[in-house]
């Protein structure tokens, strides 16, 4: 330690007292250490970096068509934990899109010509909204990939913006779910 430096530190140590100083260099090692995975009581846990929605999109997006409602999420290397759950809910719109969620599906990556099928181990949802689809994959997606979770269903016959909220659980037994925020899809008038 340079003169400068003990002459820095012996006011402060007088000042703020060594136990102080101490606790402060602590604490500012902590706020430094690298993220790990966390548990919140009960086996609950959380995602270190939050999933991100990458893509939302209809492939027929004609009103009145049946179509596919897919959302791609990516999954972080440092997430923490594996995502085992996804939940797509419909906000109130001009009309409901009636999702066949028996037809419901995912797979790996963004793109289905080279994503390989993902098994799903549940679906489900609220009951009787029919606004709320949870998929549950068979086997939890790990950090570092991205997969597609698709709803099948007709298109409303109004044409407008839908909106739906996503949100990401990850493994654990009753794990909160993370909000990713809001998805639009717009159905173009004919």
């Amino acid at each position: 330690m340079t003169t400068l430096s003990k002459n820095f530190l012996k006011p402060a140590i007088h000042i703020l007292g060594s136990k102080t100083l101490i606790f402060g260099a602590i604490i500012s090692t902590l706020l430094v250490l690298p993220a790990n995975s966390e548990q919140i009581g009960n086996g609950k846990t959380f995602f270190d970096h939050a999933p991100r929605i990458i893509r939302a999109t209809n492939t027929q997006p004609s009103p009145g068509a049946y179509g596919e409602y897919q959302f791609t999420i990516s999954l972080p290397k440092d997430a923490g934990e594996a995502l085992e759950a996804v939940t797509i809910i419909q906000h109130d719109s001009l009309e409901k899109i009636s999702f066949d969620v028996n037809k419901s599906y995912a797979f790996a990556g963004s793109s289905r010509n080279g994503g390989v099928s993902i098994p799903l181990a549940n679906i489900g949802g609220t009951q009787p909204s029919d606004t709320e689809v949870t998929l549950v994959f068979d086997r939890p997606i790990v950090p570092g990939k991205t997969v597609t979770v698709v709803l099948s269903g007709v298109n409303p016959n109004l044409a407008g913006i839908y909106e739906f909220d996503i949100i990401a659980y990850p493994v654990g037994e009753n794990s909160p779910g993370l909000a990713l925020g809001t998805v639009r899809i717009n159905l173009p008038s004919r």
